[in-house]
């Protein structure tokens, strides 16, 4: 899965839609691609509509959106926009979540994702996968200094990310 990344906090060379599909057509047979949107386009408010935007790219072959790393709270009025215009959609979302803000990239999110949470909970028809090393760390019980660095060793205790992947029937990882 080709995955276009477009929010500048998150590289110094940005990978467009039409650079995804662009590629992913070239060879049909083996890869195809997501969509990307940040939630902040069109009017930077929650109120944009994303639905718009989202559909036109499915339309053009896009089978999920992300990796969404634009670095806002996971539960900000314009993030909830965004998943409620994939959930209409049907389009998957894939996330990044960062460590915390500011001196990385992804969306925001504390230890026990209580935000991704309320998105989840709030929006049950959209599908999201997560990863990243802040996601990983939900696997087990580990140090808030690991969130940047995916776990290793054994899991000891059940951290919060098992619990929701019961809990949530449209977390996916």
């Amino acid at each position: 899965v080709i995955l276009p990344i477009i929010a500048p906090e998150c590289r110094w060379i940005l990978m467009s839609n039409e650079g995804a599909q662009l590629l992913a057509d070239m060879r049909p047979d083996r890869f195809t691609w997501f969509c990307n949107v940040d939630p902040r386009q069109g009017t930077y408010n929650s109120k944009s509509d994303l639905d718009f935007i989202i559909r036109q790219y499915k339309e053009m072959g896009a089978k999920g959106l992300g990796e969404l790393t634009t670095p806002l709270d996971a539960d900000d009025p314009m993030m909830d926009n965004l998943f409620g215009a994939c959930e209409r959609e049907q389009l998957p979302v894939l996330i990044h979540i960062a460590p915390q803000h500011g001196n990385a990239y992804g969306i925001v999110d504390e230890p026990g994702l209580p935000r991704i949470e309320r998105m989840l909970k709030k929006h049950p028809d959209m599908k999201m996968i997560g990863h990243s090393q802040a996601f990983w760390c939900e696997i087990g019980k580990y140090p808030l200094e690991m969130r940047n660095a995916y776990p290793k060793g054994k899991i000891v205790k059940e951290g919060r990310l098992p619990q929701l992947l019961r809990e949530c029937p449209n977390l996916y990882c």
